[in-house]
């Protein structure tokens, strides 16, 4: 068809206008308009080749939309061409790629050519379109028609193998495609051998698949991809940009190959020689990159036949190739965001040999023969300056030291001294201010990084006790790495207490040091010290001389820092659970060193003895261990009792107690605050005991005391009050860096910090003072939230009254409670509260409180997010955390300069962090009742309970269904995760529960399918729209087996669903029987209503690689990811152009 040129003249003016800078927007959405227009009519064939070719002349953006155009024809209009019109279509197809190129093309015009040859091929080969033929006469061409045959083998291979089978064509056809893919990729020989394994899937289809074979003696495209590698590390070659980009395409098309090639093919073909001889040659970052892709992914393959893991890496282990591969990404710079991609590339890749390979299921019987050559490259590159990859290395001896024949290995026990030797110095690395600029994020992975050293010296300990004991006293008193010896003493004592003799020596040689630090004032060494040997006392047995001096230090030591002396006496409790019976035999003589400590230590020794008293062998008799416990802490709490009473009748008696002009406040405050935090501390003991009951008796009378200090806190969150009382404003004005000013005023007061910093301006005592007030009130709340959770033991559901209690006491003033402690309430409090309740409890207890507390935070959290201007954007849409904090200047990787206060935040951020929080906290709440976890089980009773009454579930199934009205997508996520737990009891089976379903089944399509769908509308949630889909799935395959399938289908016509799409829709849904077809089509049905298309799945990139690395490794670095790999530095041609755009939307 030939066009006018008026009409290529103004589709040409129209892509300069949607390119313009001036542009209005009223010009731009007339010429976007036009433009769909020219896309989806019937020239958009003649429009596309008449603007794509090179030798027309146009600009890379004009050709771009010709080629859009042939894409739509391609993707959309293909099934109504005439069987003619598509013969031309295809005719031209390919005289455009093999005579409208131009060596000058840009990457985006020969990514969208291949594009256009996939969607062709998909759907008209290998007949009656013989692509292969093709791709052979391109071949011949010029180096840019062998990148762009690379290039469509690699889009076939994504869509064909792609393992979720998104593609729908893909899918009708996806036996002949995956078999006509295999015949050119495959040589014939290795075809007659993989087409028989590669199509089992598909044996007990009604159709045979036979083999035809193809010409004879065809090398097929892998080995071509291979064979294209061999001059980039030939002497004297010089590659110009032409080669290289060729040569990355080569690599591209590999890894899309090797997952399915098999591993007679890929050990035939001597892939990893090449690419290893590549990594050492390549100059061109962008190649060198590919090759590491295509490295890590033959690496990370499953091979599971007997020894096929020899078969592929015995040449590369044995032949020494992991040399230069070591050598390669030494010579990579670590601040190149391009090059640290590859660097983790080449890390994993050379892990997965041994962790994935070497320490295969499969693999009983190889050892390489260079396994200490291997173990030692490791070794070298433990001491990498990344972080990220230091861990990366780590986690081979996680696997190496578990394994049951390569840990008694000869190379394994040889390498165990310098496997201890490399984790010592990494308990002393610096922090990597360089890779992780962010204060949070390094401190997450340098602890990271020591946390699996920490258990791989444990491992390494358990394997030779004696050994590492040793060695650990020989760095001590060597004294040149006595922190790291320390740390690994700590991590490992439960395995050293195996050779008790070698652990004694230890801790004596501790305590020798701990007496030095005691002497010399040391109180931060003193404190270390302490730790360490406390973690040693198991080998002590039961020689009580051995462990008074480690007791008395800790209770004598005297120094201004309080800091150091709480660190000291925390250590009591851990010295009681290792040796109970020595404590227990201790209590006398440790009470009367501890009556002359103020109250907060003696709540450290309170804890030391109450473990001593459960964990003890010497009181077989539970009356003998309740009464010790009673003797224990009878006085405490008797105390704390009476001074709740005296000093908290009243919210204005807490407003007087904060007064900070009153200095005898101060004294009662501890009294109040220190008794709970050792309750806590007792009862979380307790419950990890073998007696959890035995602080029960304190239950009721304690939980009235703790219930009366919430009430009073709460009523102190009153802006009225705040407004007639500057006290109180004060108390409700806690800065957001409260914790971090506390802990430096405290810091001042200490005599070794004011003599390291003599120069700080004193702060005023009033403003210490004030800090001191407001700390306390910050951490009142949570402690006795805290304590509330703790007591919700059997007799706290006996207190007489108690939901009207909880309602009068902790709901009280909760709608002006801050954020962050509401949603402390709700994870600490009504969480466990419910939880934990008797069944014979369920209706007085449940029935006034949730109902009503889940109204309450759907009216709360509707309000909030309705107000937070933040989270809405300029279009009206939620705005993800990321985004408001990027827009906002507050991004979670800059939220905290290096001091750490935190002033960088603003308090609009501040409100949208917690209000997020409470969001995720209030559907989190809900998930802990009824989603069955891998740390907590669900009784189903809980959820029949609920939906044994009206009023509960409507109520629980409106704060589940709120969440898809707000802004946080990590709430829509555990929401949708909830329903579908709660699914079933929707429709309980059996005869007799006929009734329930015929009133449950219309709450699940009228309420809770409707009342999801506004989470499909919204683009914020559209990381959660497949588990939204799976839910609305797992729904309608109740719905639509019941007799309200008409009434759903109408109720989702109502909600915009397209009448003809759902006639469809209900016609096929009989005949899906997979769990994964009726979630296509749910996305099909749903592609009308949702913001952004999910039923077609985007191309995998180069960073697939990249981004599969990121989830295995310990820490991964952030950035550079999306982007990296060295590719072409194209201009891209704006968002109307994109592979998602709206363009494609429109559709």
């Amino acid at each position: 068809m030939t066009l006018p040129g008026n009409v290529l003249g103004e589709i040409i003016q129209a892509i300069r206008v949607q390119l313009s800078p001036t542009a209005s927007q009223a010009e731009r959405l007339q010429t976007y308009e036009y433009l769909n227009k020219v896309t989806q009519s019937g020239d958009a064939p003649a429009v596309g080749m008449a603007l794509a070719p090179a030798g027309a002349g146009h600009p890379d953006e004009v050709r771009f939309f010709g080629l859009k155009c042939l894409e739509f024809v391609a993707r959309y209009q293909w099934a109504q061409m005439p069987p003619e019109a598509g013969s031309a279509f295809v005719g031209s197809l390919e005289q455009l790629v093999t005579e409208g190129l131009a060596p000058s093309d840009s990457n985006p015009i020969k990514s969208k050519l291949a594009t256009i040859l996939v969607e062709v091929a998909k759907r008209e080969w290998p007949q009656p379109w013989d692509l292969n033929a093709l791709l052979t006469r391109m071949f011949t061409g010029s180096l840019i028609h062998r990148e762009l045959v690379f290039m469509t083998l690699t889009a076939l291979c994504e869509d064909i193998y792609d393992v979720d089978f998104s593609d729908e064509v893909v899918v009708s056809r996806k036996r002949v495609l995956m078999k006509a893919l295999s015949s050119i990729v495959l040589t014939d020989e290795a075809y007659a051998k993989q087409v028989h394994r590669d199509l089992q899937p598909f044996r007990n289809a009604v159709k045979v698949v036979e083999y035809v074979p193809g010409e004879q003696g065809r090398l097929g495209w892998y080995l071509v991809a291979v064979t294209q590698l061999q001059p980039f590390v030939s002497a004297g070659f010089a590659a110009t940009p032409a080669d290289v980009h060729m040569g990355v395409a080569a690599l591209r098309a590999l890894a899309t190959m090797v997952s399915w090639v098999s591993s007679e093919l890929l050990a035939q073909s001597n892939l990893l020689v090449g690419l290893a001889q590549l990594l050492a040659a390549a100059s061109s970052s962008a190649l060198r990159y590919a090759a590491a892709e295509v490295l890590f992914l033959v690496c990370h393959r499953n091979y599971p036949q007997p020894g096929e893991a020899q078969l592929m890496f015995e040449p590369f282990v044995d032949g020494g190739l992991v040399t230069p591969v070591v050598q390669c990404l030494y010579s990579l710079d670590q601040g190149d965001a391009e090059a640290f991609d590859t660097m983790k590339l080449l890390v994993q890749a050379i892990v997965e040999v041994g962790t994935r390979q070497v320490c295969g299921k499969t693999n009983t019987a190889w050892l390489p023969r260079a396994m200490p050559e291997y173990i030692s490259a490791l070794l070298e590159l433990q001491q990498h300056p990344s972080v990220t990859l230091s861990t990366s290395i780590v986690s081979f001896w996680l696997t190496a030291l578990k394994h049951p024949y390569l840990k008694q290995s000869e190379p394994i026990l040889d390498a165990l001294p310098r496997v201890l030797e490399k984790a010592i110095l990494t308990f002393e690395r610096p922090p990597p201010y360089e890779e992780f600029p962010n204060r949070k994020t390094r401190s997450r992975a340098l602890a990271s990084l020591k946390a699996h050293t920490k258990t791989v010296v444990k491992l390494v300990a358990g394997m030779s006790p004696m050994q590492s004991a040793q060695w650990l006293l020989t760095q001590l008193v060597a004294g040149t790495h006595v922190a790291g010896a320390q740390a690994m003493i700590e991590a490992s004592s439960s395995e050293l207490l195996k050779d008790p003799v070698s652990l004694l020596q230890l801790y004596q040689h501790l305590l020798t040091r701990v007496r030095a630090a005691a002497d010399a004032r040391q109180d931060d060494t003193l404190a270390s010290l302490v730790r360490t040997a406390s973690a040693c006392v198991g080998a002590i047995g039961g020689e009580m001389q051995l462990l008074l001096p480690l007791l008395e230090t800790i209770i004598t030591y005297s120094t201004p820092s309080r800091g150091a002396r709480y660190t000291l006496l925390a250590q009591m409790a851990r010295i009681a659970t290792a040796v109970p019976d020595l404590v227990f035999a201790l209590a006398d003589e440790i009470h009367r060193a501890a009556t002359a400590l103020p109250l907060p230590e003696v709540c450290h020794v309170v804890e030391c003895q109450l473990v001593a008293i459960l964990h003890t062998a010497q009181l077989p008799n539970p009356a003998d261990r309740a009464a010790r416990t009673r003797a224990l802490f009878d006085p405490i709490l008797s105390g704390f009792c009476a001074d709740v009473a005296a000093a908290l009748p009243d919210p204005a008696a807490l407003i007087r107690l904060c007064d900070p002009a009153v200095p005898a406040n101060r004294e009662m405050r501890s009294r109040i605050m220190l008794p709970m935090v050792t309750l806590n501390a007792g009862m979380k003991r307790a419950a990890a005991s073998s007696y959890p009951d035995v602080l029960d008796v304190y239950v009721p009378q304690v939980a009235a005391c703790v219930m009366q200090i919430v009430q009073c806190a709460h009523a102190l969150t009153d802006p009225g009050l705040a407004q007639t009382n500057p006290l109180v404003k004060m108390l409700q004005d806690v800065p957001v860096y409260i914790k971090t000013a506390y802990l430096q005023t405290k810091e001042s007061e200490d005599s070794a910090a004011a003599a390291a910093n003599p120069t700080a301006p004193p702060t005023a005592d009033a403003e210490k003072a004030k800090l001191k007030v407001q700390m306390w009130v910050e951490q009142l709340k949570p402690n006795a939230y805290t304590l509330l959770g703790h007591l919700l033991r059997p007799a706290f559901y006996q207190i007489p009254d108690v939901a009207a209690h909880i309602i009068r006491t902790v709901f009280a003033n909760l709608d002006t409670v801050e954020s962050r402690h509401l949603t402390a309430v709700l994870r600490c409090f009504v969480e466990p509260l419910v939880s934990n309740c008797p069944d014979a409890a369920r209706p007085a207890v449940l029935l006034p409180v949730i109902p009503a507390l889940c109204r309450f935070l759907i009216a709360r959290l509707d309000r909030e997010w309705a107000a937070n201007a933040l989270a809405t954007g300029a279009d009206g849409q939620w705005r993800t955390a990321a985004d408001v904090e990027e827009e906002e200047g507050g991004g979670s990787d800059d939220d905290e300069d290096e001091s750490g206060t935190g002033a960088a935040l603003s308090a609009e951020i501040v409100h949208d962090r917690q209000l997020r929080a409470l969001s995720v906290g209030a559907l989190d709440m809900l998930a802990s009742w009824f989603v069955q976890g891998r740390k907590r089980r669900v009784e189903n009773g809980l959820a029949e309970a609920v939906f044994g009454d009206a009023t509960l579930h409507e109520a629980v199934l409106s704060l589940l269904t709120a969440a898809c009205k707000w802004g946080e997508p990590s709430a829509v996520t555990k929401s949708m995760i909830t329903i579908k737990a709660l699914l079933p009891h929707f429709a309980p089976p059996g005869t007799a529960a006929a009734e329930a379903r015929a009133t449950r089944i219309p709450i699940l399509a009228s309420f809770v399918v409707r009342g999801v769908l506004p989470a499909l509308r919204s683009p914020v949630h559209a990381d959660a729209y497949d588990i939204v889909l799976g839910m609305i799935s797992g729904a309608l395959v109740i719905l639509l087996a019941s007799e309200f399938a008409n009434d759903t289908l109408q109720m989702l016509a109502a909600e915009g669903v397209p009448q003809q799409a759902l006639m469809l829709f209900h016609q096929t849904w009989p005949q899906l029987h997979t769990e994964g077809d009726r979630e296509r089509a749910i996305k099909s049905l749903f592609a009308h209503i949702t913001s952004v298309a999910v039923g077609e799945a985007g191309r995998i990139q180069k960073s697939t690689a990249v981004a599969m690395v990121n989830k295995v490794m310990i820490a991964p670095q952030a950035g550079g990811a999306g982007g990296a790999g060295g590719g072409d530095d194209e201009p891209d041609f704006g968002d109307l152009f994109d592979e998602t755009n709206a363009l494609d939307h429109a559709i």
